[in-house]
Parts: structure tokens; sequence; C-alpha cells
């Protein structure tokens, strides 16, 4: 046992230390930093604010009469949010990419899996001290009359339960998961996607109909520039807003304060003796769930997962599709030929969220669902063009960031770890692989692109005059999204991840994708998103209005020629220093 605990520490800090390699490499200065001591030292600093905001609400917010409430509704979320890793790192437990070592060890998978799972536990403790600090702090906070004893006793039961509600989900989640990747993806699959994303669709919609009295109340108060510049027309729609604000809370409150509501009688169930005995059929019930064989995960399938193929398949479909795509556009890029080839095999990676790599995120079914209501609720022609616009954009730029996010083994280069070693030797220059894992996912956004101009005829209403000014914004948004994911990773890519998982998924990594591709989105989507809301609110002349969507098709073309020159100068210049250094 000791064995093992001594093996989750190492794995631990191997992870710790691979979080800001770049880092340490790049700077001389901090290279002889303890790198163990400096991550839990920005931890420390990342949990301030936590500290920050439970003084905050402590003396600002908390009122005595709600004490109850305060104290379920902590309870409830600190249990929720420990559900929500346990589901998460579901890929570490269930489909560990060391399943071959775990296939010769004499440990049972019993075993294994508990060990998988105290690493993901002690894994949450360091990456996360700020949310356990402010729930514990508040929670305390608000129960004075507890003893030192009485807090310790409530921290070691809180750790606990969140323990046990992460062991749970966790199971429950990754033998779900497995399920859907043992079986093919087949019509169920699709109408289960097609339910959900029709799901997000209407509750966009519905959102729009609940805020469009606000917008009509402002857009009838200001008629003219002169009304928007009077402070007199401010002080009149103020109360306009807050009876309609107060009219909405009240709704809200109703619905989660009566008496029937799942909230109060959760906070009565909550400080009942009731409770204490759910809680203990709980915790019985997550301990008998680990002594049931058939609930282990099998890591003697991972290997045929990986090979396994299906005759009648959407993701062999797919993947034979890609492959036709390739032929025609890139025939002759071996590194792409690669890359589509491994489709079929990465199906543990692909298969729980396919569909969404396929069509759209369930997110972009949620801007259609709005954008179609806005639409819907207007007659002008340059409101109707400038939501299309809008909508394409968002959407488009929005399942870029998804492919990258949710799939990061498929189209970073980092994922190709010890095999760039052979392609060094092989005197390939990695410009190559960076260009093919560029146009990898612009083959992955041929089906998505073509959703998205169907669903734009369909928010069309005949406006054909404008259908060249759309039609070229949305070429321009699938040239450019794929190169605002992906320009900066020949820069910052890492080679000797420990895990197949930790590709794009370090600290440093994921923050510094993340604000690179933020970049080209402020300069393309801000402006738009500004004129957008002042088109809803205000009443602009309708020369500015008609006028609007050639002006910005014209100003997004300037930015994707910009961005366009400077990001592929920027790729270039990391993929050459590829070539001659060795990375991490």
């Amino acid at each position: 046992m000791l064995q093992w605990l001594f093996l989750i520490r190492l794995t631990i800090k191997n992870r710790i230390e691979n979080q800001f390699l770049r880092l340490f490499e790049t700077f001389a200065i901090i290279k002889k930093w303890n790198r163990v001591r400096f991550f839990f030292f920005m931890k420390l600093l990342g949990a301030i604010p936590a500290i920050i905001v439970a003084f905050t609400s402590l003396k600002f917010l908390y009122r005595p009469e709600l004490k109850n409430v305060w104290g379920a509704c902590i309870f409830l979320g600190f249990l929720i949010f420990h559900a929500i890793q346990g589901l998460i790192v579901y890929r570490r437990t269930h489909f560990p990419t060391e399943s071959n070592l775990y296939n010769v060890s004499p440990r049972s998978e019993r075993f294994i899996y508990l060990m998988l799972l105290a690493e993901q536990w002690f894994w949450l403790i360091c990456t996360y001290p700020s949310i356990y600090i402010l729930a514990f702090s508040v929670y305390i906070g608000i129960h004075p009359e507890l003893t030192l004893i009485g807090s310790i006793f409530v921290i070691s039961t809180g750790f606990f339960l969140a323990l046990i509600c992460f062991i749970i989900f966790n199971l429950g989640y990754g033998l779900y998961m497995v399920h859907k990747v043992l079986k093919p993806i087949g019509i169920f699959r699709f109408a289960g996607y097609i339910i959900t994303s029709s799901i997000f669709c209407a509750l966009g919609y519905s959102i729009i109909l609940v805020i469009s009295p606000f917008i009509f109340i402002v857009r009838e108060q200001f008629k003219s520039w002169d009304q928007v510049i009077d402070n007199r027309m401010w002080e009149e729609l103020f109360p306009l807003v807050q009876d309609y604000v107060t009219l909405k809370m009240h709704w809200i409150f109703d619905f989660a304060f009566n008496e029937s509501s799942f909230l109060v009688r959760f906070e009565n169930e909550f400080y009942s003796g009731s409770m204490l005995y759910w809680i203990i059929i709980v915790c019985f019930g997550g301990f008998v769930l680990l002594f049931f064989k058939q609930l282990m995960p099998q890591y003697n399938f991972t290997e045929s997962i990986i090979q396994r193929s299906f005759g009648r398949d959407f993701l062999v479909a797919y993947s034979k599709m890609l492959q036709k795509f390739r032929e025609v556009l890139f025939p002759n890029d071996i590194f792409l030929w690669k890359d589509t080839q491994q489709l079929k095999e990465s199906r543990w990676i692909i298969s729980p969220q396919f569909f969404s790599l396929v069509f759209l995120s369930y997110e972009s079914s949620f801007y259609f669902g709005i954008f179609l209501a806005a639409v819907n609720s207007v007659s002008n022609v340059g409101y109707i063009v400038t939501f299309i616009i809008t909508f394409s954009l968002l959407t488009i730029v929005n399942q870029a960031y998804e492919l990258r996010e949710e799939f990061p083994i498929l189209f970073l280069i980092s994922s190709e770890g010890k095999q760039i070693e052979l392609i060094r030797l092989s005197k390939t220059p990695i410009l190559k692989l960076y260009l093919a894992k560029l146009k990898f996912m612009r083959l992955t956004m041929i089906i998505p692109m073509m959703i998205i101009i169907m669903m734009s005829l369909w928010m069309f209403q005949g406006l054909w005059s404008h259908l060249f000014t759309i039609f070229w914004v949305q070429c321009l948004a699938y040239w450019i999204s794929p190169l605002c994911q992906l320009y900066i990773s020949p820069q910052i890519s890492k080679f000797k991840n420990q895990n197949k998982l930790d590709v794009g998924d370090t600290i440093e990594e994921v923050n510094i994708y993340r604000k690179f591709q933020a970049i080209p989105r402020k300069f393309a989507v801000v402006p738009l998103l500004i004129a957008l809301y002042l088109l809803i609110f205000l009443h602009l002349p309708q020369e500015v209005i008609n006028m609007l969507p050639y002006a910005f098709s014209i100003y997004f073309t300037l930015i994707v020629i910009v961005f366009g020159t400077i990001a592929n100068s920027i790729s270039k210049r990391g993929a050459s220093k590829l070539e001659f250094e060795r990375r991490l």
C-alpha cells in the first residue's frame, strides 16, 4: 500500500512540475526555483479572491434570518461541484492511457481504480484550494456558535461527503461512457443529440421572449440621439426598468421560496434529523458500489476499443467522408492522411461528444434559438442581416473553439509526443505538421459550416440582395477561426507529457491558448456586438442601419487579412524553433 501511495505522490508531483514547464524553460531567473512550491504558491495567491469574496459575503450580503438557506445552498453547491468534477475526470479513471501496464499488474481492477481515483481526488484538492476556503469559511462564518472541534468536524464531514459524491458520480458516469464507447454510434444517439439541441434552441428562444419587453421599454424611451443625451429621459427610464425587474424578481423568489419549492424543502430536510438518515444511506450505498466487481472498470478492453471498427457506424462513415474530402482538397498531405486515419482509433476520445464534433455544439444551438427569436421580432432588413451575420460569426468561431477545447489530442501538434523526434530526423519541415492540423480542423468544420448556412437561409426571409455579404463573412470566418485557435501552438507545445490526456491541459497551456485565441475575437466580434447592442436598444437612422452589414463585412475582411498575416508569421517562427531546439 505504501508503494502505491508513493506512486500516487510521484504522479501528482510530475503533473505539478509539468504545469509551468514552459515558463521555467523560458525565464532563466526562475529556472532554479522549486516547481512544486511555485505551483502551491500560485494556488494560494489564487485563493486570495476567495477570502475576499467570503469576507464580503458575510459582511454585506448575509442576513441572520436566512442562515438556514445559506447553509443548505453552500452544502448543496459543494456537493454539486464535486459531482461535476467526478464526471469530468472519467477519462483518467476509466480510459487510462497506461492500461497495458495495468493489465500485467498483480493488483485487482478495483484496487487500480481506487488508486486512479485517489490520484484525481488529491489533484482536485491541489488545484482548487480556493473552493474549499470559500465554502468552509462562509459556512463556519454563518455558524459562529461552532467551537474549534465543531469546525473541524464540519470540515471533515464536508470532505467525506464530497468524496462519496465524487466517487458515485465518477463511477456511474464512467460506466455510462464506457457503454457509449463500446456501442456503435447509431440512430438512437443521433436522435438524442437532436432532442438535446432542440431543448437548447428552445431555451435561447424563450430567453429572448422574456427579455424582449425590457428591450421595447428602452427603445420606446429613446427615439433620437437628443433623447439619449438628455438626463431627464434616463431619470424617467430607471423607474420603468426598476418596476419590470422587480416584478420578475418577485416571480423568481415566489417560485424559489414557496412552501412546495425544492429549495425550501431541502432547507427543511437539511436541518432535520431525516437528513442525517439519508446521508448515512447515501454514504453506505457509495461504499457498497465499490465492492461490486461488475461496476469496476475493465482495463483490458482499452486496446480493443482503440482498434475496434464497426461496419455500420457513424464514426466509420464520418472518417471515410473526411478521407474523401482530403483526397479531393489535399491529396498529397501525408500528415493530414495520418490524422484522418487515426480518427477511428480515437473512438474513446471522440465517441462521447461525437455529434458535437460532426455537427454543432449545444451552445451553437442555443445561439440559433436566440437569433431566430430576434429575427422574428423585427421586420427591418438591416436588423435581420446584422443578426444573421452575428449569428454566423459567433457560431463558427465557437465551433472552432469547442473543437480545440474538447479534442486537443486531435488538433494540437503536441499530441505527436515523442514522434516529433522522428519528424526532425526525417528532415521534414515541422511547419507541414502544423499546417496539417490546421487543414484537419477545417475539414471537420465543413459540415458545421453547411449547417450554419442552412440555418442562415432559414432566417433569411428572402433577402437575396444581401446573400453575397452574408456568405462572404461566413467564408472568411470559416477560414480564420481554426487559425485563431492553433496559430500559437508551435510556440508553446510540449512533447513530453506523461499522459496523452495532459495534451493541452496544463495550466500554462490552457491560459495561453485561451488568451491568444481571444485577441482576434476581440477585434473581430466585439465591434459587431457593440453595434448590435446599439441596434437593439436605440433608434438609429435608417441609412446607418442599412449600411451597417456592408461596413462590417469590409471591416471584418481587413481584420482577417491583417490577423492572418500576423498569425502565419507567428506560427512559422514557432515551427522554425521546433526544427532546432529540444522541446518539452
